[in-house]
């Protein structure tokens, strides 16, 4: 015990941590989520949203505060620097982390995750930035790893950070190697405060707290778990009787569990729905490969009466899509798409679908609870231009396999999704051709992408990036919807913490911590 005190001691005082945050972890920190998602532990192989509870068990090469500021303090990798051509990076890995499995975190382990970001295994979106600028990652010493780039990457980062995704969480190259990775998958090994104990899918995942790990001295609770709890009602009955300490909650909930003595906690702007068509002239004979088609969709869907009615007024109505939200470096705003639904009848006419077409939305929650009542009232002012809509609900990993191309939509196909605020988004992701996600096949916009990426200062970058959102919107391939808080709710028994700003962590593991 005083060797556990001892060690918690010191890494709290190198942190800045106050000594009265090191007490012995006790009791369970229970979370109600809309989605776990798949439910695995291989970071470059899972989903970016996976992030909500990997970050307990992980840390991240470059890890950003509850400001969403980079961090080297949080961060596996002590400095960085960038060479005079900005084709290299170098990396000095932190000494004396350890692996819960008792392996210490080398720079082999840190190239071993790089090295994984361009292979097939990365099924995030970003997979395609890696492969567009990664030549090559080379470990130049004990502690330092160097990446070398086909081009120059100024944002290289963020895409290693918690601030975009999962890529930067390292994983251990000698356990999975050794054991395999289906049995990582059973049984995972990360450096994070919590390690794992126990994965129900579909019903719940445990994590229980080291002692004296280096990014948080001692958590406050013995363990956590994650349960997954898809309905909102659920979760927020799940809170009201005590079965969860904290629950994802909506905005219809705020006022009930306020005056109920709760503490509700938000991301004030931190979702903004985001409305796609899928396959735009990737297939022949398709109503949304004609423009007009497209932007009378968009002109069929009431933002305003959206934010007012189902928002209950919390955001408002927005133009831009995922890659320009407020947060972003970049950001612009853009006026929403206007509601008209007697032009949307001409344009319809027009393109030859006076009579309208039938249509499929996909329907899912990843963060927002109010997303599927949201899609269904799409349907219903489509239907109000004589659009029919088929509505296809089913979850988010359903989805991914249509989105990214290994399932065909039935036709004519769109979907909304809610995406978290932060400082930057690659467009190459969503919009190029190359890119497994890619909504589109443009040239035109397949060049504009990359001349952005090739600006290596901020004020370049910022018109471009500005100019691909105004074509976007012009062609009509995507939207934003409306702009709305993020919002979990918590017993009186769980300590304030900040649910911090980066993409899709809620710094749980924080929680009680000063």
């Amino acid at each position: 015990m005083f060797l556990r005190s001892a060690r918690a001691a010191v890494a709290a005082l190198a942190l800045g941590w106050p000594l009265s945050s090191i007490a012995a972890p006790q009791g369970d920190l229970r979370i109600g989520m809309p989605t776990l998602n798949e439910q695995a532990f291989l970071p470059q192989a899972t989903v970016g949203f996976a992030v909500a509870y990997l970050s307990p068990m992980f840390d991240f090469l470059v890890k950003s505060d509850k400001e969403g500021n980079f961090d080297p303090k949080q961060s596996l990798a002590e400095k960085w620097e960038t060479s005079a051509d900005q084709l290299s990076w170098t990396f000095t890995i932190r000494q004396g982390v350890k692996f819960h499995n008792g392996d210490p975190l080398t720079a082999d382990d840190v190239k071993y995750t790089l090295d994984m970001t361009t292979t097939a295994k990365n099924v995030a979106g970003r997979r395609a930035d890696f492969e567009a600028f990664f030549k090559s990652v080379e470990v130049t010493s004990p502690n330092t790893v160097k990446v070398n780039l086909k081009k120059p990457w100024p944002y290289l980062l963020f895409f290693l950070s918690d601030l975009i995704g999962v890529q930067g969480m390292v994983v251990p190259k000698k356990y999975i190697e050794e054991k395999g990775e289906a049995n990582f998958l059973a049984n995972p090994v990360g450096s994070g405060p919590y390690k794992f104990v126990e994965n129900k899918l579909g019903s719940s995942i445990t994590f229980e707290a080291l002692e004296g790990q280096w990014r948080i001295p001692e958590p406050k609770y013995k363990r956590i778990i994650f349960r997954s709890l898809p309905e909102q009602g659920t979760r927020v009955a799940a809170l009201r009787n005590g079965e969860v300490d904290i629950a994802s909650i909506g905005l219809s909930d705020v006022d009930a569990l306020k005056k109920a003595g709760l503490n509700v906690l938000r991301k004030d702007d931190g979702l903004l729905l985001d409305f796609t068509f899928l396959r735009v002239n990737e297939k022949e004979g398709l109503p949304t490969n004609d423009e007009r088609v497209r932007k009378a969709l968009l002109m069929g869907i009431n933002r305003k009466e959206i934010v007012d009615q189902i928002l209950y007024g919390e955001g408002k109505a927005v133009g831009a899509t995922l890659a320009l939200f407020t947060w972003s470096f970049d950001y612009k705003p853009f006026d929403p798409t206007p509601y008209n639904p007697a032009e949307a009848r001409k344009l319809l006419a027009a393109a030859g679908y006076p009579n309208g077409f039938e249509i499929a939305l996909y329907s899912f929650t990843q963060r927002l609870p109010e997303s599927k009542l949201i899609n269904e009232t799409i349907a219903g002012y489509w239907e109000q231009i004589g659009v029919k809509t088929k509505i296809l609900e089913m979850d988010y990993n359903a989805f991914r396999n249509v989105w990214t191309k290994k399932n065909e939509p039935p036709g004519p196909a769109a979907f909304t999704m809610d995406w978290p605020n932060r400082p930057f988004y690659s467009w190459r992701g969503k919009y190029h051709s190359s890119s497994m996600f890619s909504s589109v096949k443009d040239p035109a916009l397949d060049k504009m992408i990359e001349a952005a990426e090739a600006e290596l200062d901020l004020e370049a970058y910022k018109p471009k990036s500005q100019a691909i959102m105004q074509y976007i919107i012009d062609k009509g391939y995507s939207s934003g919807l409306a702009t709305t808080h993020e919002l979990f709710a918590a017993n009186k028994n769980v300590p304030a913490w900040s649910i911090g700003r980066s993409f899709g962590d809620y710094r749980f593991e924080y929680v009680g911590q000063k």
